[in-house]
């Protein structure tokens, strides 16, 4: 039902305004729409919501409760974290799965990142974070070296290494974002032969234009 205006006239007493029992007609009828989308589930009633089936009741849903595939249960006496189910399968009763509310995950001991390869530079290389966070590069010439596919709020880390001839120097770019760095200014990449430099980005997102705020780790490591 769409929203029902009552009608106030052009302006006051002018009689062209709706009678007082059809106003109170409209008013019932919007709030009856109104109070029908806070409905609430009573226990043990269905509710069906286009093609989803909620019903709330005590007690495991499994082997006693049917409904269709798709269809969820609202355990009223269920433990903090455990009480919406959901059918996955079955026609009947069974094929109920207790869904336990999400929580973030713990990691404990030595949890690290893997480290993606991404081989020789050339004279171009696009640095693809789907890759993974962490990437080594090795810098066979002057280079320019795209960021790519960073995620708001993603912290990445590049390791540079210089081939046996040295030299190389970079670059920076990203597709679809900018690189900034302290200043405004890029570090100087150390160019001696067989040596590393490790720099991160944070990919900043919001707002504006996304950009890659990058920062020396440190340089001139042995390899």
């Amino acid at each position: 039902m769409t929203q029902q205006v009552i009608g106030i006239g052009t302006v006051p007493n002018d009689g062209t305004g709706d009678p007082i029992r059809t106003a109170a007609q409209k008013i019932n009828a919007n709030f009856g729409e109104l109070y029908a989308t806070l409905y609430v589930v009573p226990v043990g009633v269905p509710l069906t919501i286009g093609a989803v089936t909620v019903q709330v009741g005590a007690g495991s849903p499994e082997g006693v409760v049917t409904a269709p595939v798709g269809a969820f249960w609202i355990q009223t006496d269920g433990t903090s974290g455990n009480v919406w189910w959901a059918k996955e399968s079955g026609t009947g009763n069974t094929g109920w799965k207790l869904r336990p509310n999400a929580t973030a995950p713990t990691f404990t001991g030595n949890v690290a990142l893997a480290q993606f390869n991404a081989g020789n530079s050339g004279a171009a290389l696009t640095i693809d974070f789907n890759s993974g966070n962490n990437q080594r590069v090795t810098l066979t010439n002057t280079t320019t070296l795209t960021l790519s596919n960073g995620k708001a709020g993603g912290v990445y880390t590049l390791e540079l290494v210089q081939d046996g001839t040295g030299s190389r120097l970079v670059t920076w770019a990203a597709s679809g974002a900018s690189v900034l760095w302290p200043g405004g200014t890029a570090p100087t990449l150390t160019t001696t032969i067989n040596r590393a430099d490790i720099v991160t980005f944070y990919y900043d997102a919001v707002p504006g234009t996304p950009r890659y705020c990058g920062q020396t780790f440190g340089l001139n490591y042995a390899v």
